[in-house]
């Protein structure tokens, strides 16, 4: 049996991703802590919201996905923020039986570059540095843009702002709060 101590080793280098720093609290509607399903007749919304927040200053986005008790699969839906950490978003009681849904959140660094590109810009600042930044964090076709020195900075910052990131690849979520449709 092999044994280590240091972090270094190869058999002991983390592969998971970094935990989120997002925090997602007081989803609602809820009752006892997601302990008993809400309850809904059929074709009612339910609308979910919840606090979504990080620390610093970066980009949050977030996310409500659900489901219907037998589906496999989640339907994603974007949050709408409405300021003070708050954000909302809702989906429809298509069938009797219970549905699922909790709220994801994580921080954007892609948003997080295009917010304070469109910062700079307004304050006059060169830009030069800021495309190369993001071509990093860009898709493959964005970054032949941003990577274009011969284009004009104009050009590449309207490329810049017309684009939406990408949705990493693992989020953090919440407890699943339960909702139950009745006749």
């Amino acid at each position: 049996m092999e044994r280590f101590s240091s972090s270094l080793h190869k058999s002991a280098a983390r592969t998971e991703a970094p935990p989120s720093r997002a925090i997602v609290e007081s989803v609602r509607p809820e009752v006892d802590c997601g302990r008993f399903p809400i309850k809904r007749a059929l074709g009612d919304e339910v609308r979910v919201e919840a606090d979504v927040f990080a620390d610093g200053y970066d980009a949050v986005v977030a996310e409500l996905i659900y489901k219907y008790e037998n589906e496999k699969s989640w339907i994603a839906v974007p949050m709408a923020f409405h300021g003070n950490d708050h954000w909302s978003a809702s989906f429809k009681v298509e069938k009797l039986g219970r549905y699922e849904y909790t709220v994801r959140g994580w921080t954007d660094p892609f948003l997080t570059w295009q917010r304070d590109l469109k910062k700079r810009r307004d304050a006059g600042q060169d830009l030069s540095a800021d495309f190369l930044i993001g071509a990093a964090l860009a898709s493959p076709d964005l970054k032949k843009i941003l990577g274009n020195a011969a284009l004009k900075d104009e050009e590449r910052y309207e490329a810049a702002s017309a684009a939406a990131p990408a949705p990493p690849a693992s989020r953090r979520s919440t407890a699943r709060p339960r909702c139950t449709a009745a006749r």
